[in-house]
């Protein structure tokens, strides 16, 4: 997916908002400072884009890109489960 066009940008928009889901973080947000807020991407948001370039090419279907980043997502949060359990360890005193 080299680029947006009309008939990729809802596969676009669909691996975006997976994206956003798995990280629970929006790419978007609206408003500044203590009104800020969190807005998730549209898919007019992708539509708004067609044209554009992307530095990503991605022959993979859904499928094996679901299954990619499911695995990165599982390695990442058993990383920092153990790095949060070793720093839990660290501040209890010794028995």
């Amino acid at each position: 997916m080299g680029e947006i066009t009309k008939k990729n940008a809802p596969q676009f928009y669909a691996r975006v908002r997976f994206m956003e889901v798995m990280q629970e973080s929006p790419f978007n947000y609206e408003g500044s400072g203590d009104e800020r807020r969190p807005r998730p991407i549209t898919l007019e948001d992708v539509e708004n884009h067609i044209g554009l370039s992307t530095n990503v090419y991605d022959r993979d279907t859904n499928y094996r890109w679901v299954a990619k980043q499911g695995k990165q997502f599982l390695e990442k949060t058993i990383r920092r489960a153990e790095w949060e359990r070793e720093k839990r360890e660290e501040q209890q005193p010794a028995a």
